[in-house]
């Protein structure tokens, strides 16, 4: 079996097989070239030690990037190719970072050290594909295995946890079933783990085709790095708008996000504040009053814990405030919502709310058929460059000021209503007409 290698990458591997060292193309990018996928990153391995991969690479510029790891970074045409020693790892007392570090001529055990078979596989043309554990199986059989003992894989490292959850919901792979039993008798591992890494790994599940699977199966693993929606997990919602339990219900809207980061974390997170508000009236019918303020709490407590950024709380928290809220669809108060929040945070909140009813009761799935015109109003205001901002008023502050307006809120409060007549299309967006409106407010 013969995998297409970058030219840069066959360039590196003869540059060192000329030198006489074992070389290879590892991990990942063996996994997506037989997967049919392009590969991001092409990493090398190779028995040369650093001190002799520079050696190799005298005419080219490196860096030590990872020099006590074994790695060199090879910096050609303005692309950055890691190379890396054979190693070995041991003592890995916080459950991330090996304390220790061995160099090794054998390649087969630098490939033992590694997370999943799937990522253990090595190539070079001459040798063909390097398989020790299974990879090239469990790739046709579609199955994510850690390579070795999956306790002891994730003992080493407890990110492993996340990135097998992450290679299932990308690759849609069924977990191997010792694999899949030490994932949950571990997962409290994650919690030695930076919430930066976290982050990182799990927006990559969510964003996955189809990550509701994972999410669903492994929600205790979820709740050991977002407890807050450990009260949702298996609640009931004994309401008319409801079929699913609160965890559930959030899932099934999962499954009608488009692939947008803001989205699904906003839906993931948009009933956070269910399992702390729920009540029963004397009928038997659940009520969750004032859940989206809870939610959105709750969601800014698990966003500074996995570092989010501050445009992305700022964008998700917003979402999740007004998901429960009714858009009245005409001109005026779409504009009113444009204003608010701008083209792409209403988009972005119809999609909330259209996953929101496709995560109730599928009896009441017809209303639907509402959000369809919310859309077309707003490319038609836009379309039409109709006026919902200050700035795009025919007249400013300056303008109010040369009319003996004072630089106060008074002024701002003038504008503010010639906006809101302009956008109810009780005036038009006119220099002059506004003006003299202006005059009339100023007495």
């Amino acid at each position: 079996m013969r995998i297409q290698l970058p030219k840069k990458i066959e360039y590196v591997i003869s540059l060192f097989q000329q030198a006489g060292f074992e070389v290879f193309a590892v991990g990942g990018c063996i996994r997506d070239s037989l997967l049919g996928r392009t590969p991001h990153d092409w990493d090398i391995t190779t028995n040369a030690t650093p001190e002799q991969i520079k050696e190799v690479l005298n005419n080219h510029k490196t860096i030590d990037t990872g020099i006590r790891y074994g790695t060199v970074t090879l910096v050609l045409d303005n692309e950055n190719i890691e190379i890396t020693t054979y190693r070995t790892e041991c003592g890995y007392d916080d459950n991330r970072h090996p304390q220790k570090i061995s160099f090794t001529p054998c390649l087969t055990e630098d490939l033992a050290r590694r997370d999943f078979t799937i990522n253990a596989m090595a190539y070079n043309h001459e040798q063909g594909i390097i398989d020790e554990f299974g990879g090239l199986a469990d790739l046709r059989n579609r199955i994510i295995r850690t390579v070795g003992n999956s306790r002891e894989r994730f003992h080493e490292d407890g990110l492993r946890i996340l990135r097998g959850l992450r290679f299932a919901a990308v690759l849609d792979f069924e977990i191997a079933a010792e694999t899949k039993e030490q994932i949950h008798q571990c997962r409290d591992l994650l919690q030695n783990i930076s919430g930066e890494r976290i982050y990182s790994e799990f927006t990559k599940l969510l964003l996955s085709a189809n990550p509701t699977k994972i999410l669903r199966e492994f929600a205790d693993v979820v709740c050991v790095f977002m407890p807050e929606m450990q009260p949702n997990i298996g609640l009931v919602q004994n309401h008319p708008y409801h079929a699913y339990s609160v965890y559930e219900h959030i899932l099934k809207a999962l499954e009608y996000t488009p692939q947008d980061k803001i989205i699904r974390y906003a839906v993931l997170f948009h009933d956070l504040g269910k399992g702390y508000t729920k009540t029963t009236d004397e009928k038997g019918v659940d009520h969750f009053r004032g859940h989206p303020a809870v939610s959105v709490r709750k969601a800014e407590i698990i966003m500074e814990r996995l570092k989010f950024s501050n445009e992305e709380m700022e964008q998700i928290s917003l979402l999740i405030k007004y998901h429960d809220v009714d858009i009245i669809c005409d001109e005026y108060h779409i504009k009113r919502w444009l204003k608010r929040g701008g083209a792409d945070f209403l988009r972005r909140l119809l999609e909330v709310q259209k996953a929101d009813i496709c995560g109730q009761n599928p009896q009441l799935l017809y209303r639907l058929e509402d959000i369809p015109p919310y859309f077309a109003l707003i490319d038609k205001i836009l379309a039409e460059a109709q006026c919902f901002q200050l700035s795009n008023l025919a007249i400013n502050g300056n303008d109010l000021q040369e009319l003996g307006f004072k630089p106060n809120k008074k002024l701002g409060k003038t504008l503010e209503q010639l906006l809101d007549a302009v956008m109810k299309g009780s005036l038009p967006n006119d220099k002059a007409i506004l003006l003299n409106e202006a005059k009339k407010l100023k007495k």
